[in-house]
């Protein structure tokens, strides 16, 4: 167990029993390291496959004999050098814009992953995500006008934006201006001049979903 969380913390760059989300990612990796395969020379491999499984749910609902058998294919696999199988890719960007971003939940685990790749954070690895500093790009109702429909909370995961604990706590419940920040934190957030420019016109949907688009291409982007 302690293996397996300093492959975590190394890899994923997050200290917690939740940057794997699913049972069976945790089983994964323990059975590879009783079975003396090789996490180190794997880790590449190992790490987007955790990242794109919880980015995707793609372990959600699955039976445990599935999940048994889909390790023991792995472990085979690694242990011979073989690529491991991608995980269903089910999700669109549109879906993205309106999925919650929420504690603990596979896919907002896994985009915090994805920001914490791109060099969001400097405190790593994180004992605590602070999903509190996640603001709403738009609000509510804007987003719901852009969609065509009713979307419940405007924190999503394609409608977050990270603040900085110092420009977190000067808010105060007022608006964010994203020219307020960091042209380099908006970057490792999928958030360019061109969004910007977008979202300050009301272009609010072909913003969001390009950003969204990023994020999946993002998920599915081996590592080198």
């Amino acid at each position: 167990m302690f293996e397996a969380a300093h492959f975590v913390s190394a890899e994923l760059g997050m200290a917690a029993t939740e940057a794997l989300p699913y049972e069976a990612q945790w089983l994964l990796l323990i059975t590879l390291l009783n079975e003396d395969v090789s996490v180190a020379r794997t880790r590449g491999k190992l790490r987007d496959w955790f990242t794109a499984t919880s980015f995707y749910e793609a372990l959600k609902g699955r039976p445990d004999h599935a999940l048994v058998r889909m390790i023991e294919e792995i472990v085979s696999q690694l242990k011979i050098g073989e690529e491991i199988a991608a995980p269903p890719q089910d999700i669109r960007p549109t879906e993205l814009v309106t999925k919650r971003f929420l504690r603990g939940k596979a896919t907002s685990v896994a985009y915090v992953q994805l920001l914490i790749r791109n060099g969001l954070f400097s405190n790593l690895p994180l004992t605590d995500v602070p999903y509190e500093q996640f603001v709403p790009i738009v609000d509510r109702e804007t987003l719901s006008s852009a969609f065509g429909r009713h979307v419940h909370s405007a924190r999503t995961i394609g409608n977050v934006v990270y603040i900085p604990a110092n420009i977190f706590r000067r808010l105060n419940g007022n608006p964010l201006n994203l020219y307020d920040l960091d042209p380099e934190l908006l970057s490792a957030q999928f958030i360019s001049r061109r969004f910007l420019q977008q979202i300050r016109k009301g272009e609010v949907r072909p913003a969001l979903v390009v950003r969204a688009s990023l994020i999946r291409s993002a998920a599915d982007r081996k590592s080198d």
